[in-house]
C-alpha cells in the first residue's frame, strides 16, 4: 500500500524533498522579525501556564500573559516545548516545517477534486511562487499558521459539500474555532459554510440553518477552551475582543504608503487594494481576473466558487469593518493564498480545454513566470517578503511602500560590523531603528546595543526607519539586493 502511494504521488514526493532540503539548507540564514521576540515567550508563558498553572511574564508587559492575551498561541507553546534553549533558527525550522502542512493540504485537496497528480501540482506551485506568502513561511508565526487553519477549514467545508456528516461538521467546528482564536476574522468560515452549501444543496432551508447553529455552539466553545482570557467575564472580554481585533488600539505607528509616512486614522480603505495589486504576481493576477470573466464558469467548479466565495465575503467585511492594518498586506495573507489558488483552479481549467498551441503558450508563460520568480528568490534571499510587481517594479516601489517592514535584514548589518576587522574602537555601541532584540540576539555580545542615538558609533536600520529617522550620518555600509538598499548603516563617531 505504501509503495502504491509512493508511485501515485511520487511528483509531489519529490518536490516535497525539494522543499525539506531547502529549509535543510536555509533555516538559519533568515533574520529575526519584529514580533517574533513576543510571540515565542508569550508561547513560553503559556507553556509554563500549562504545566506549573502559574502566569509568569518572561520579560513581556502583562497584556501578553495567558489570561490576557488576546489569540490563540498553543502553537507557540508546543514550540518552545521542542526549543527549550529558545534558538531563533530552530523556530525558523518549526515555522517552515508547520507551513508544509499548507502545501500538503493544497495538493491533496486539488488531487482529490482532479483526480490527477500532475495538475494538483500547480497550486502548490503556484503557492510557493507566491512571494508574499512564501517569503512569510520562515518568520511570521502568527498570519501563516492562521492561512494555514483558514485552509483546512475549506478543505473540510468542500468536503462537507461533497459528503455531509456530522463528525467532518465538528471537525470544521474546531478548526473555525482555533482559526477565530488567531484571527477573529476566522468567523467569516461560518458564512462562508452557510453561503457555499446553501449555493449547491437541494436540502431544505431549515436544515442549513440548524446546521450552522450547531457549527457556531462548536465554533464559540473551542474558541473559549482554547483562550484563557475568555475563561472569566466571558461576554464583556469577547465584546472587547471584537472592539480590539478591529480597532487593534495597542498599535500606534505609521506606515509607508505611496511615498508618506501614515497614522492609521488616516488610512484609507483602498490600502489593502493596493497593496493585493503591487505585490501580487502579475501572472497570478491576471489569471485570478480573467477567471471572474465568467460567473457560470465560477458556480460550474465547486474550487472556483468556494475560494471566490471566501475571497469576496472577507473582502466585504474588510470594507465594512474597515480594520486597522499594517505591514503592507500581511494580516490578509490568507487572502493572497486564495488568490493564488483560484489562479492554480482557472489555469488548470485552461490547460484541460484549450487546443494544442494555445495550451502550449500558455505552459510556457506559466514557466516564464516560473522562472521570473525563482530568479528573484535567487537575487533577493533571504527576503523574499520584500517581492513588488511590474505593476510598480521592485526599485520604483522603494520610498513609496514599506519595504523591510519586518525587519530582518538587521541580522546581516549586525553580522558585518561584528566581523568588520576595520573597527578598531573596542567594545564599540550600535543603536538599532527598531530590532533591538535581533540585534541582541547575533551580536554575540561583540558590541553593545544602545538605545539613544547620542549614545552610539553605529546605526543600524532597515531602509524606511532610516528615513523616518532623518540620519544625517554618513553612511557606514548597506544590505543590498540586485542594487536594491534593503538596510542601512551609519557611523555616529
Amino acid at each position: 500500500m505504501i509503495i502504491k502511494f509512493i508511485k501515485n504521488h511520487i511528483w509531489f514526493i519529490l518536490l516535497s524533498l525539494i522543499y525539506f532540503l531547502f529549509i535543510i539548507f536555509t533555516y538559519k540564514s533568515f533574520g529575526i522579525t519584529d514580533d517574533e521576540f513576543v510571540e515565542y515567550r508569550a508561547g513560553k508563558s503559556l507553556l509554563n501556564f500549562y504545566q506549573t498553572g502559574e502566569e509568569k511574564n518572561f520579560n513581556l508587559s502583562n497584556n501578553h500573559l495567558p489570561s490576557n492575551a488576546l489569540y490563540f498561541r498553543v502553537h507557540l507553546a508546543f514550540y518552545n516545548l521542542l526549543n527549550p534553549n529558545f534558538y531563533y533558527e530552530i523556530f525558523h525550522l518549526q515555522n517552515f516545517m508547520f507551513a508544509y502542512l499548507l502545501i500538503l493540504g493544497v495538493y491533496f485537496l486539488f488531487y482529490k477534486h482532479y483526480q490527477d497528480k500532475l495538475l494538483a501540482l500547480i497550486p502548490v506551485l503556484l503557492l510557493i511562487l507566491t512571494p508574499r506568502v512564501f517569503g512569510d513561511f520562515p518568520a511570521n508565526p502568527k498570519d501563516i499558521p492562521f492561512a494555514i487553519l483558514f485552509f483546512f477549514s475549506l478543505f473540510l467545508i468542500y468536503l462537507l459539500q461533497k459528503r455531509f456528516s456530522f463528525f467532518l461538521l465538528f471537525l470544521l467546528g474546531i478548526c473555525i474555532g482555533v482559526a477565530s482564536s488567531l484571527r477573529l476574522i476566522g468567523l467569516s468560515l461560518i458564512f462562508i459554510y452557510f453561503f457555499y452549501h446553501l449555493i449547491y444543496s437541494g436540502k431544505p432551508f431549515i436544515n442549513y440553518i440548524k446546521y450552522t447553529l450547531f457549527l457556531v455552539c462548536i465554533v464559540l466553545v473551542t474558541q473559549f477552551v482554547s483562550l484563557p482570557y475568555l475563561w472569566n467575564d466571558t461576554v464583556n472580554k469577547f465584546i472587547n475582543l471584537i472592539t480590539q481585533s478591529s480597532s487593534f488600539s495597542l498599535w500606534n505607528n505609521t506606515n509607508l504608503y505611496f511615498g508618506e509616512f501614515i497614522g492609521k486614522e488616516v488610512r484609507t480603505r483602498g490600502y489593502l487594494f493596493v497593496w493585493i495589486g503591487v505585490t501580487t504576481p502579475i501572472f497570478i493576477l491576471g489569471l485570478y481576473f480573467w477567471s471572474l470573466t465568467s460567473l457560470k464558469k465560477v458556480k460550474e467548479n465547486s474550487l472556483l466558487l468556494l475560494f471566490n466565495l471566501a475571497i469576496f465575503i472577507n473582502l466585504f467585511l474588510y470594507l465594512v469593518i474597515n480594520p486597522v492594518i499594517y505591514n503592507g498586506p500581511r494580516h490578509f495573507i490568507f487572502v493572497l493564498m486564495l488568490i493564488s489558488l483560484v489562479a492554480a483552479t482557472f489555469l488548470i481549467d485552461l490547460l484541460k480545454k484549450l487546443p494544442v498551441q494555445k495550451f502550449k503558450l500558455l505552459l510556457s508563460i506559466f514557466i516564464i513566470h516560473s522562472l521570473s520568480i525563482f530568479i528573484f528568490y535567487f537575487k533577493f534571499h533571504p527576503y523574499y517578503y520584500v517581492y513588488f510587481n511590474e505593476l510598480i517594479g521592485q526599485k520604483n516601489a522603494q520610498g513609496q511602500f514599506g519595504y523591510d517592514y519586518w525587519g530582518t535584514s538587521y541580522k546581516e548589518m549586525v553580522q558585518f560590523l561584528k566581523n568588520d576587522t576595520s573597527i578598531t574602537l573596542k567594545n564599540f555601541t550600535v543603536y538599532p531603528c527598531s530590532q533591538a532584540t535581533g540585534v541582541v540576539y547575533f551580536s554575540e555580545n561583540k558590541f553593545k546595543v544602545v538605545s539613544k542615538v547620542n549614545e552610539a558609533n553605529f546605526t543600524v536600520c532597515d531602509v524606511d526607519s532610516d528615513r523616518k529617522e532623518g540620519f544625517k550620518y554618513p553612511i557606514y555600509g548597506e544590505v543590498k539586493r540586485d542594487n536594491i538598499t534593503i538596510g542601512i548603516m551609519r557611523k555616529v563617531q
